[in-house]
């Protein structure tokens, strides 16, 4: 088991994996998202599932957001209604959270 403390210091320091997921697809998603979207961008759920080459998987992305057990590694705050609007987070309860994390991040927000 890897510890939330080695993946934030190797995180730090720019070279991390996500490791130990069972479903190729969770662990394709959640690894593109981690290397791929930098701070202060967003991206849509349709958008990082065709980045995971699997274009109509938009839905099956917000599952694999669902999965995320280490957001302050994968950034899933970052993914985005197609519309530009925030979507959920945390299972709709963390939604300001998600305003805040994106504001600090420098990201434009749909109002």
């Amino acid at each position: 088991m890897v510890h939330a403390s080695h993946l934030i210091e190797t995180h730090l320091f720019g070279s991390f994996v996500i490791l130990s997921l069972a479903d190729t697809f969770v662990s394709n998603v959640l690894d593109t998202l981690a290397h791929d979207i930098p701070v202060g961008e967003t991206i849509s759920y349709g958008g990082l599932a065709a980045k995971v080459g699997k274009p109509s998987a938009c839905r099956a992305v917000g599952m694999a957001m669902r999965m995320n057990q280490v957001p302050l590694i994968v950034p899933c705050h970052r993914v985005v209604n197609s519309d530009g609007s925030l979507g959920n987070y945390m299972s709709g309860r963390g939604v300001a959270l998600k305003r805040w994390l994106l504001n600090h991040e420098g990201a434009l927000l749909k109002d």
